[in-house]
């Protein structure tokens, strides 16, 4: 590879991305619908059919980040996509972050080790935790889960696959958005922007994971009704009038 195809790949994943967002948009009115009107049917496909999405979406925007132009050498690019090719996405994300804190000047004792620290909590909450799961989806083991050698049922994450909701995907996305953020941002200037923008990503993520947390599914069928019934009403005064 060199830099121009670099470059081509970066351009296509952009648009890939753009592209899965807004079928992600379109899946999550889908899934919407079904909780307002209560069928039941339609929240379980739609819900994995939003899993499913967002891990694609997952993949691409990874492979975006470390594509970007004028961030890793080449060398450095092959390495990250080894490991995950190798490995996992997780460990493709964690090799990303270990390169890309090399070149973070030591301004401060701790800086790099603190953010070392965060950023890998923060891979591990939003790409290796949730990682068993969507590979079942991404898999078609929607509704049972097998276990590794596809010789029995995983009692355990078929457990998860039955509760899985429409919250939970939004976690993921949020929380994986923002870390990318925080990545792209070391890949591109780990010497010169990163330290400054580095905490503003990190309280956002923060915030958001703590706002996230309190997210329920009653929570958002509620939300759905109440501004449906809204609607409703404000068209059946505009009829009056």
């Amino acid at each position: 590879m060199d830099n121009a195809t670099r470059a081509l790949i970066f351009s296509a994943q952009v648009e890939n991305v753009r592209c899965l967002e807004l079928a992600m948009t379109q899946v999550r009115r889908a899934v919407n619908d079904g909780l307002r009107k209560g069928n039941d049917p339609q929240v379980f496909v739609q819900t994995k059919v939003y899993a499913q999405t967002f891990c694609a979406w997952a993949e691409s925007n990874f492979s975006k980040v470390i594509h970007t132009p004028h961030g890793f050498t080449l060398a450095e690019l092959a390495e990250v996509k080894r490991t995950w090719s190798n490995q996992s996405l997780a460990d493709g994300w964690l090799k990303a972050v270990q390169l890309g804190l090399r070149k973070v000047p030591a301004q401060r004792s701790n800086f790099v080790p603190n953010a070392r620290q965060a950023i890998e909590r923060l891979i591990r909450q939003y790409v290796r935790d949730p990682a068993l799961l969507r590979n079942k989806i991404a898999h078609g083991q929607w509704s049972a889960a097998l276990n590794r050698t596809n010789s029995a049922i995983n009692q355990e994450v078929t457990a998860a696959l039955t509760s899985l909701n429409i919250v939970d995907v939004e976690r993921w996305h949020g929380g994986h958005s923002r870390l990318a953020a925080i990545v792209e941002s070391l890949i591109e200037s780990p010497e010169r922007t990163f330290a400054r923008d580095y905490w503003p990503h990190l309280i956002e993520l923060e915030r958001f994971s703590a706002e996230a947390a309190r997210w329920t599914l009653e929570g958002r069928i509620g939300a759905l009704q109440a501004k449906w019934h809204r609607h409703r009403n404000r068209n059946s005064q505009a009829l009056e009038a």
